[in-house]
């Protein structure tokens, strides 16, 4: 009878942890620690990923996403975009990714585009349009809306930095499916659901990608307790590689080949950035950069940059990088200096480049 007892009671917490966990979550450290609406409220559980509130400013402790023992700041600009401001006054320098671009566990003033914004602060205006989930289909909507911005307001599109990772072409949504989701229409049931219930199904989800009912409460015990893992940066180490879905291939395919042809198209400059996430690909020969790479080369692609390329030039930082971040996914401040340093010069050499051509 007692060992029943305890494998009822058992059972009781593994069904409600979760729920208690991101009830915490919820309620007591998102009342005191907000994050800007859009990553965490209605949008998250559609996937919509477009913008975020506007003129918001405020720190998060929040786990579960971030874990940081001080706090970071978030700001939004105008625009429901991650600071800078943007005065459309200047042409542009827009970077459009998922979470490593907007700077998921940094300040304002850590992240790639602002970095690389204040390398070029009396030429242009840089947008960091990075919005956690985001992936090809989006930029490409990121790069039409702003190219009616910029031809409304009389400037130019000079660069357009394209943050790809390992599964973006894989990624399954549809350029309408992600339009009707940010704009809440034509949706299913389901999706209605969600959109009226967006802390049960962001449970649900999270329970869905973490394993089960104990997946959450264990994942944020673990990142709470700092399990930290052991690197030893040795190039040796051949990752594994995603296979393709065919279909989603061939889709994602399309959506980078149009965003590639209104570059060319509006004279921008796309710089296509492979972004290696985990610690198998950065000491990887021949792992998931490179597989995008062969996919991009494929796709007559310029101005391919991987990131895991960047770290190795200065390989005595990955020991800092890891120590911060705990893995790659996200930037450390160690790991988005090297990677804004890195662009502000690619940028720097294109424009002496051009005003070489031009002078003669």
């Amino acid at each position: 009878m007692k060992q029943k007892n305890i494998a009822i009671a058992l059972a009781l917490i593994m069904l409600l942890m979760p729920v208690f966990t991101f009830a915490m979550n919820k309620i007591l450290f998102s009342r005191f620690n907000k994050m800007p609406l859009g990553l965490f409220e209605a949008d998250l559980p559609l996937m919509s990923f477009m913008q975020l509130t506007k003129n918001f400013t405020g720190e998060s402790f929040r786990y579960g996403f971030y874990l940081n023992f001080f706090g970071k700041r978030y700001s939004t600009n105008t625009m429901g975009f991650r600071v800078p401001e943007v005065t459309l006054s200047k042409d542009l320098i827009i970077f459009s990714g998922d979470s490593t671009i907007f700077g998921a566990g940094l300040n304002d003033e850590e992240t790639v585009p602002y970095l690389t914004g204040k390398g070029f602060a009396d030429k242009y205006d840089v947008v960091n349009a990075g919005i956690p989930g985001k992936a090809i289909p989006h930029n490409l909507l990121t790069l039409i809306n702003f190219i009616e911005i910029a031809n409304t307001n009389n400037i130019k599109i000079k660069y357009f930095i394209n943050w790809i990772h390992g599964t973006d072409f894989n990624y399954e949504r549809t350029l309408d499916d992600i339009r009707n989701r940010a704009l809440k229409s034509n949706l299913t049931w389901k999706q209605e659901l969600k959109a009226r219930f967006p802390f049960l199904a962001e449970v649900w989800w999270a329970m869905r990608m973490h394993g089960g009912l104990g997946g959450p409460a264990l994942t944020t015990t673990k990142t709470l307790f700092l399990e930290r893992k052991k690197f030893n940066f040795k190039v040796s180490y051949t990752g594994p590689r995603q296979p393709y879905n065919e279909i989603y291939l061939k889709q994602n395919d399309e959506y980078f080949n149009w965003l590639q042809n209104l570059c060319a198209e509006n004279n921008i400059v796309l710089l296509n950035v492979v972004h290696a996430p985990k610690y198998q690909d950065i000491v990887s020969r021949d792992g998931e950069s490179e597989q995008i790479e062969r996919i991009l080369n494929k796709n007559n692609a310029e101005h391919i940059i991987k990131t895991k390329n960047i770290y190795w030039q200065k390989p005595e930082i990955l020991p800092y990088i890891a120590k911060e971040d705990n893995d790659f996914g996200h930037f450390s401040k160690h790991g988005a200096k090297i990677v804004a340093d890195h662009l502000i010069s690619i940028i720097q050499i294109m424009e002496d480049n051009d005003l070489s051509r031009r002078k003669s």
